[in-house]
């Protein structure tokens, strides 16, 4: 099953779009202070910052979660695509507490990868099932400044 980002999720988009419309419009009024010529260069710069800012949205709202009877495969907003099969799942569950609070992690300790899942996708609660059933689940309570990856260090290397 596929489980895209919930673009509803994002409370800051509306922000976003705005700042990306602005940047132009203050680009235009250097006009009055300065004249054509740096209107034109700030305006100009005011697009290509609108269009970085739009280009980085897109890439995050991209992000993707595909589910298989055999692997679960993430493509993240780096243009990165992580494969992990459940027989090789060392770690997974539900995160409780600390900065990560909510969120699902799955980590494959022979190839030292983690995937954290916050609750930003379309039907979270079927995802969170639907790996639960695959992988050897667990709830994770984490201290309130503790990180999933500090926690997970300490259960695979107890020494260090």
């Amino acid at each position: 099953m596929v489980y895209k980002f919930n673009k509803k999720s994002n409370k800051k988009r509306p922000l976003i779009i705005a700042v990306c419309l602005a940047c132009p419009v203050a680009g235009a009024c250097v006009y009055f202070l300065a004249g054509l010529l740096p209107c034109i260069v700030c305006t100009a710069g005011g697009f290509y910052i609108s269009y970085s800012i739009w280009k980085m949205l897109n890439r995050l709202e991209s992000t993707r979660v595909e589910t298989f009877t055999e692997s679960c495969t993430a493509y993240t907003s780096g243009g990165e695509r992580l494969v992990f099969e459940y027989k090789n799942i060392t770690h997974a569950g539900l995160v409780k507490g600390g900065p990560n609070d909510g969120q699902i992690f799955i980590y494959d300790e022979n190839a030292d990868k983690i995937l954290q899942l916050p609750p930003v996708f379309v039907d979270f609660e079927s995802l969170k099932q639907e790996i639960s059933e695959n992988t050897p689940w667990k709830t994770y309570e984490l201290e309130p400044d503790e990180t999933i990856t500090a926690h997970l260090k300490k259960l695979v290397a107890p020494n260090s």
